[in-house]
């Protein structure tokens, strides 16, 4: 009886979870989707339905103060541009960096994380045509635009051994997104 109200919990916490993290399917979402892990299943399952009325599900995501703690916590830099407002700074899953920012009217997301190869850290899944490789400071970056809408650009930086990618919600443009892959790619290569 116990195991059958702790599966019906948990079966009401995904559906919740779920519909709270609904997106518009028209736009593009610069976070990725969850997914179940072994503790999320193993405190499901240990769980009495007493403790699942007051527990929730573990979050991947931790807010910090400032770029500060991903130099401390994860030894990456992503300072956004000085002319950025509405600063949010987050680690998701203890291992990338993500600020999100408002440049120039538009909201940016810009994320990096420690890899040994190129991983399109983004988050954004819809149809944005063929990538326009453009080269900054000897990286390839990867750009993904409907222009005058939403995009985002993607890295690797070998030398820096960081994956990278800022992503714009409005009025982007092959133009805008080199520009802030820019700033990134050399702000990881000081920080080397």
């Amino acid at each position: 009886m116990k195991k059958q109200l702790a599966v019906l919990g948990l079966a009401v916490a995904v559906g919740l979870g779920l519909g709270a993290c609904g997106k518009d399917s028209g736009s593009a979402s610069a976070n990725p989707p969850a997914t179940k892990t072994a503790e999320t299943t193993q405190a499901a399952e240990t769980s009495t339905p007493e403790a699942s009325s007051t527990q929730g599900l573990p979050n991947p995501q931790v807010e910090v103060d400032s770029p500060d703690a991903f130099k401390d916590q994860l030894g990456l830099t992503l300072q956004p541009e000085d002319a950025s407002s509405d600063r949010r700074y987050t680690i998701l899953d203890g291992k990338l960096a993500q600020a999100d920012y408002t440049l120039d009217g538009a909201k940016v997301t810009a994320r990096v994380q420690k890899t040994s190869a190129f991983e399109d850290l983004s988050g954004i899944y819809d149809d944005l045509g063929e990538a326009k490789v453009v080269k900054v400071n000897d990286v390839d970056v990867q750009i993904y635009v409907l222009e005058g809408q939403n995009g985002y650009a993607a890295w690797y930086n070998a030398a820096a051994g960081v994956s990278g990618s800022v992503a714009q919600e409005t009025g982007a443009s092959v133009e805008s997104l080199t520009q802030q892959a820019e700033f990134y790619v050399n702000q990881e290569s000081k920080g080397l």
